[in-house]
């Protein structure tokens, strides 16, 4: 059935404000109905924003968190974003618009080389207005105030956030506010029907801050090459312990050649 000129409620209503160290389980961080398991809680850093810590010390293949999607949609079909979106419950709405959603300046003033900044900013450019136009097109069913600058939101935070499993792609708030490093502590798998599940890779004391890696073929890339992807993917400039070291991918001796 079609929704034209369904009218959507103002979504904009108790925007996040600024938290303490230690974060209140307020809705949009914990939906209980969702987390299976949780060795974490959402702590803030002063530099990098909410982050997950360990709640206890962790063993190498503990599990670390469990939890199922707020939202997921078929690959190829992104106008279900939208519909699975207003279907969703006030509570599931609020942790999913108060996900990442960067915006297309974000931390390129970090970026050291001028020509590799102008590449990033024209690509991340060219991928906000292809957004935009997806963003026109979905927004001719609907009706109401704000409607394109919704979509939009529900878009980028797609891009930004979601995690693929089987043909279906997925957001899990609780997960995505995981940080990333290139040389995580943590692993993470959507391949148990759709429900996201984390576990060390390393011992993890508690207190310690939980990150996941965001790339695939993590060992294979050189340090500009993962800061490419992360700033053009995620927006931002990694400052890991791994990118500010030694860039190792270029030690390693190419098995190919001999």
């Amino acid at each position: 059935m079609s929704s034209a000129g369904k009218a959507l409620p103002d979504p904009y209503v108790g925007r996040p404000v600024r938290q303490p160290s230690r974060l209140q389980p307020h809705a949009w961080m914990a939906q209980t109905d969702r987390v299976l398991h949780s060795a974490v809680h959402v702590t803030e850093d002063p530099r990098k924003g909410r982050q997950l810590t360990a709640t206890r010390a962790l063993e190498p293949g503990d599990i670390v968190l469990r939890e199922l999607p707020s939202l997921s949609w078929p690959v190829d079909r992104v106008e279900q974003l939208v519909h699975s979106f207003l279907s969703s419950v006030p509570a599931d709405q609020l942790s999913i618009l108060n996900m990442v959603s960067p915006s297309v300046s974000a931390d390129l003033e970090i970026i050291p080389d001028r020509a590799w900044r102008s590449t990033v900013t024209t690509a991340r450019l060219q991928r906000a207005v292809d957004r935009h136009a997806l963003a026109c097109t979905l927004a001719e069913e609907y009706a109401g105030p704000r409607v394109l600058e919704l979509i939009n939101k529900l878009l980028l935070i797609g891009d930004t956030n979601s995690q693929a499993f089987e043909s279906c792609v997925a957001l899990f708030p609780l997960a995505a506010m995981a940080n990333h490093s290139c040389s995580p502590n943590t692993g993470h798998s959507t391949r148990q029907g759709g429900e996201m599940r984390y576990y060390a890779q390393r011992a993890i004391a508690a207190g310690e801050e939980v990150t996941i890696s965001y790339l695939g073929g993590l060992w294979e890339k050189s340090t500009r090459e993962r800061r490419s992807m992360l700033l053009l993917e995620k927006c931002f400039f990694c400052s890991c312990a791994r990118c500010r070291g030694p860039d190792t991918c270029r030690g390693l001796r190419c098995i190919e050649a001999g």
